[in-house]
């Protein structure tokens, strides 16, 4: 019973883990397009 919840609770933790990489991953894309649209409108 005891090793079911366990892996129940790991398998939580890594769903949230790629749920944070992904966010991540969102989060500096959108980093360099506000960069790259800053340059641009600097430049433009």
């Amino acid at each position: 019973m005891q090793s079911t919840a366990y892996i129940y609770a790991s398998r939580q933790n890594e769903r949230r883990f790629s749920l944070n990489k992904l966010n991540v991953v969102l989060a500096s894309f959108a980093l360099w397009a506000t960069l790259i649209s800053g340059v641009a409108l600097v430049l433009g």
